[in-house]
């Protein structure tokens, strides 16, 4: 930014809604499923480790301006805007269509990327009013799904995790990191922040309480599986919302676990929501892609590069992608800082290292695990 221009002043509560309406559908709508295939019950602490490490990163970036430069991991970066790019595009169309498949499946994904970058190109950053719109209708589904799910929610009907829990629970911490990296898009924009205000309470209002939904949603999923449902409880794992169809074509988790909770209503709240959500998210993600003012030609090549992704890659790979690039650009970019005799970043650095060997160790598959 010009230090001469004057900034276009946010308050505190515009920040927040900004913040967490760019961070909330990669996570409630997709990856709590993942995390929770991933490690069963310990997903719940892995979702509170997540926000806390996501806090702590946010702080860091606003502490010293330099990390955020995208020069400092520019692959990594690039990595893992396409690659989540692809991931709320296959869920946003998974939610809309559930049950599209096939070469149409692939197809609808590429295309939302498409008509989303070229309205990004069009209209430019989404406006407070309009960010809030979505986070409302979000924020609205989402509280449906959890109200109508955690009575159902029976702890002694909890199993035990599935495989080695603590690897698990490791894997699914790193896979949630991109839950919670939407909140780069309101360290970028800590300057416009009103006087008096500060970036820093901005991140952490928009994170923690973020990590409090996400722990309801993951209660609800586990209450509706493991309880209304328990014949739907297989050797996979303790899933949100049942069933691995994530790991293969599209993901509409939370879709099918509000059908199981005797509300019909429930599931066309939870599609509105996540279709909000998801298409909000890929709305301000691309536009994290080509920066303020828009530039088309790098949003064009990361909008391309996405769509393709979309074609190529199933959802579940593309979800494991998005959450490695993350890991390995805040390794990274906290590693260099940690050169530099930062201790902080270089506690960040390490966890982030760590998540990355976990998450990678876990997509290899369970038998070649077990092999080592």
């Amino acid at each position: 930014m010009n230090p001469t221009e004057k900034p276009v002043g946010i308050d505190l509560a515009d920040a927040v809604v900004l913040g967490q309406q760019a961070i909330v559908g990669a996570g409630a709508f997709v990856a709590l499923a993942a995390a929770a295939d991933l490690a069963g019950p310990w997903a719940i602490p892995a979702v509170a480790v997540a926000g806390v490490l996501a806090a702590a990163t946010g702080l860091s970036l606003v502490r010293d301006p330099s990390l955020v430069e995208p020069s400092s991991a520019r692959v990594a970066e690039t990595a893992a805007l396409a690659a989540a790019a692809g991931v709320l595009a296959c869920a946003a169309a998974a939610y809309l269509a559930p049950d599209s498949g096939g070469l149409a499946g692939r197809c609808i994904p590429a295309a939302l990327i498409l008509a989303v970058g070229a309205l990004r190109v069009a209209f430019g950053r989404l406006s407070r009013p309009a960010a809030g719109v979505f986070l409302a209708l979000t924020m609205g589904g989402l509280a449906f799904f959890v109200g109508s799910a955690l009575p159902l929610l029976k702890l002694s009907a909890f199993p035990p995790a599935p495989g080695r829990p603590v690897v698990g629970a490791m894997a699914a911490c790193g896979l949630l990191a991109l839950a919670f990296s939407g909140f780069g898009h309101l360290v970028a924009r800590r300057h416009e922040l009103e006087p008096g205000y500060t970036a820093r309470n901005a991140v952490l209002l928009a994170v923690l309480p973020l990590a409090v939904i996400y722990i309801l949603v993951v209660l609800g999923g586990f209450g509706v599986v493991l309880t209304a449902r328990p014949m739907l409880y297989g050797a996979s794992g303790a899933l949100v919302a049942g069933g691995g169809t994530w790991q293969t074509s599209g993901f509409a988790p939370l879709v099918l676990a509000a059908a199981w909770t005797y509300h019909p209503a429930v599931r066309w709240a939870v599609r509105l929501a996540a279709v909000a959500a998801c298409g909000g998210g890929l709305y301000t993600l691309l536009g994290d892609a080509s920066g303020e003012p828009v530039q088309p030609a790098r949003l064009g090549g990361v909008g391309l590069a996405a769509a393709a992704l979309t074609l190529i890659v199933p959802a579940g790979g593309l979800l494991r992608l998005a959450a490695l690039a993350v890991l390995a650009r805040h390794a990274i970019v906290h590693g260099l800082d940690a050169q530099r005799g930062s201790r902080a970043s270089a506690a960040l650095a390490a966890m982030y290292i760590v998540l990355f060997g976990a998450l990678a160790w876990s997509s290899v598959g369970s038998s070649m695990a077990r092999g080592w």
